[in-house]
């Protein structure tokens, strides 16, 4: 054969190269079994397997592919199966055909090499890893590559302790203003590099930075208390502040977000520093703090020391109605009646303070069941002037007070009046539900027919209004129509096209961003046409920008996506599923719904893996640091930091893990009530009132944050549901 091609070669060049193409096609079509629709086939099969969360499938599937192929692999295969490995943890199956990618020619070269480099970094072969990242970085990638490719070369540079490396490196990452969570994660990275460099004033200077001028940085507290330790080890000073400044930043740190720094402050006062209406102040101060800590007998201690030392005056009644409150959460009713009276007692004419105080002397006894006691007490709010969502929220627990003794008349009336006068759903619709539900229990179907009617035609669509629906459906009642736009063909119609060849391997492989990206030209030029609308729509949803995706959506469509008996086609851009394979792993094996895992990541962060809420909730499940600790224990790991609960996989791993050991001691209902307001206060509710239906259990939570937050993750799972075909 070799002489053959030889011969070939010297006598007729032109045949040569014909010859030669003959056997490198040849070549290729035999390094596999399929026929290009058939590869086109198993990847687009592989593509709904991973988005349908079957991970381990869609790796079979293109493991079979990859294995398939002889010396000249199809790039797109090696991508996408290189990548799915990657997902499924497997770094060392990945390494192989990420680099017959990324050292293939073609368009899917640039894409393949950061993932390369990721491979390479999870095995521990960092070196490598370093000479592909600068291998990217030369051939110069667009800013967010650049940003991406600089934070894996800092990891892989602090892998192998070369931290003046790590710390230039950093430098040149900042340079670029990355935003959010990324740029504060590199701050404070580089004054760790400068730290474990030796650099140890440069490196407390950037700690209290951060501590000191960013307040919204995840990594505050961890800085701030890195600079403590510096200034322990090497008798730097921190920054000083007078009694009165210290307050001061405490309240704004406070307001932040920031209770345990708030706390570490105050702390630090020295206490002779504190007089005349300062003290008062701070103390006042350190009660509202203890509260949002969740430290309720410490909090109840300083109130009344407070009022001891102070007398009745109006800082020491404030801080004695958190104590009250304190003690709601420990199901001490005694000990709230007796503050309860304390404040009624020394309040005077301040009718807001008498509201408050009542409100919450008259919640303590409705939580416990002791619901005559409780009707009479919220009643004596009636006539008083205060705020008028406590008074509106006095009544609301007065109507199920009645409701729970029969009194179904009288519920009706006060749930009729908050329908008619509550302007926001919280309040409304619950109340309009129960209107309507009291109707029909007292025999005036007509009535709450209309009632029921009204709330299911409302928009947006939500929770009572689907309970709505299933009333009306029950009685025989035609349902409030709807718009529903048809669904255009599959959006990957769109990406069949020549031009759009890119978008398409892209979304096969798995990189989401990018096959959006690739497929943006494309829209801006023919956004009119509605498939090509729905393609970037999906994309964008798919890519993690779910609020553009549903922008691009609804200037289509309109509300498709907006409709009690909305296409699962048109959900599937309002409603994110990512880490699908993760999720439902894991789901299954603690024994969840995987539809009740995404309606609490949509509610608690809307999918945002950096968020961090004003009490210290973080991630994508928005742990408290705490309850972190505590099911990492359970699950046999060391409690995560509070920079790493920003890590998706570990923010997962603990919050479902939370979520189906609540799940095993509630319904979903109660479930979505414990995540939110904790699970021995839900356990006293459901102890008290005893069985009840779903929905009444909703409406009679006597928090509005909860009960809004319960009745939304239901609302969001009954959509999940819908789209994810689950029961």
């Amino acid at each position: 054969m070799e002489k053959n091609l030889s011969s070939a070669r010297t006598s007729n060049p032109r045949r040569w190269l014909v010859l030669t193409a003959g056997i490198l096609l040849g070549a290729a079509l035999s390094a596999t079994d399929l026929a290009p629709l058939d590869r086109d086939a198993a990847l687009a099969r592989a593509a709904a397997l991973r988005t349908n969360g079957d991970w381990a499938e869609a790796q079979g599937e293109l493991q079979s592919l990859w294995e398939a192929q002889g010396s000249l692999p199809d790039l797109t295969v090696a991508l996408a199966y290189g990548h799915m490995c990657m997902l499924n943890g497997a770094a060392a199956q990945a390494e192989a055909p990420l680099r017959a990618a990324s050292e293939g020619e073609g368009p899917l070269a640039p894409y393949a090499r950061p993932l390369l480099a990721e491979c390479l970094h999870v095995q521990g072969k960092n070196a490598q890893a370093v000479s592909t990242l600068r291998h990217i970085l030369a051939e110069g990638p667009s800013p967010r590559g650049e940003v991406s490719a600089l934070g894996l070369l800092a990891r892989c540079q602090r892998a192998e302790r070369r931290w003046n490396d790590e710390a230039a490196t950093l430098r040149r990452l900042l340079v670029l203003q990355p935003r959010g969570a990324r740029a504060e994660a590199a701050r404070f990275h580089l004054a760790q590099a400068l730290d474990s460099a030796g650099q140890h004033l440069a490196a407390f200077q950037a700690y209290q930075d951060i501590y000191w001028k960013r307040s919204s940085s995840p990594f505050a507290r961890e800085a701030g208390l890195e600079a403590s330790r510096l200034a322990r080890e090497h008798g730097y000073a921190l920054r000083r502040l007078s009694p009165l400044q210290t307050v001061e930043a405490a309240q704004r740190w406070f307001k932040a977000g920031r209770a345990a720094d708030a706390l570490d402050l105050l702390d630090a006062i020295p206490a002779r520093a504190l007089k005349g209406g300062l003290a008062i102040r701070e103390r006042l101060l350190r009660v509202q703090i203890l509260y949002a800590l969740r430290e309720n007998g410490k909090a109840v201690a300083e109130a009344d020391g407070l009022l001891r030392d102070a007398g009745p005056t109006k800082p020491s009644l404030l801080a004695l109605l958190k104590a009250a409150w304190a003690l709601l959460r420990t199901g001490d009713h005694a000990g709230i009646v007796a503050r309860g009276n304390q404040i009624l007692a020394g309040a005077g004419d301040a009718e807001a303070i008498r509201v408050e105080a009542l409100h919450c002397m008259g919640t303590s006894a409705y939580v416990h069941g002791r619901f005559a006691e409780a009707a009479k007490t919220l009643a004596k709010m009636e006539p008083l002037k205060g705020d008028p969502a406590t008074l509106a929220s006095g009544r609301y627990k007065r109507a199920w007070c009645l409701f729970m003794l029969g009194d179904v008349a009288g519920a009706r009336a006060l749930f009729d009046s908050l329908a008619r006068s509550s302007p926001g759903p919280e309040l409304h619709d619950p109340s309009a539900y129960w209107s309507g539900r009291c109707d029909i229990l007292l025999g005036d179907a007509a009535a709450g027919r209309a009632r029921m009617t009204a709330l299911a035609d409302g928009r947006p669509p939500g929770y009572w209004g689907w309970r709505a629906r299933e009333i009306l459906a029950k009685m025989g009642e035609p349902l409030p129509p709807e718009a529903l736009p048809p669904v255009p063909a599959d959006w990957r119609a769109a990406l069949a096209a020549p031009e759009a060849s890119l978008a398409r391997e892209l979304d096969w492989c798995g990189l989401e961003p990018e096959a959006a990206a690739a497929f943006q030209p494309i829209y801006t030029a023919r956004r009119a046409q509605p498939l090509v609308a729905y393609a970037m729509a999906t994309l964008l949803t798919r890519a993690g920008d779910p609020g553009r995706g549903l922008g691009v959506l609804r200037k289509a469509f309109g509300p498709a996506a907006d409709q009690y008996d909305s296409d699962p086609a048109w959900l599937a851009v309002a409603y994110p599923a990512p880490y699908a394979g993760r999720v439902k792993t894991l789901s299954s094996t603690e024994g969840l719904d995987p539809a009740l895992v995404y309606a609490v990541i949509r509610q608690e962060s809307d999918f945002d893996e950096a968020a961090v809420s004003p009490v210290g909730a973080r991630g994508l499940m928005q742990l408290m640091p705490a309850t972190a600790a505590k099911v990492a224990a359970e699950m046999g790991q060391p409690a995560p930091t509070d920079s790493g609960l920003l890590n998706p996989i570990t923010n997962l791993d603990l919050g479902i893990h939370y979520l189906g050991t609540l799940r095993r001691t509630f319904n979903a209902a109660g479930a979505a009530a414990s995540y939110n307001a904790g699970e021995d206060i839900v356990g006293g509710w459901t102890t008290a009132w005893g069985p009840v239906t779903e929905e009444q259990f909703i409406a009679m939570i006597p928090y509005a944050e909860t009960r809004h937050y319960a009745a939304q993750v239901l609302w969001y799972r009954h959509r999940y549901q819908q789209l994810l075909g689950s029961p």
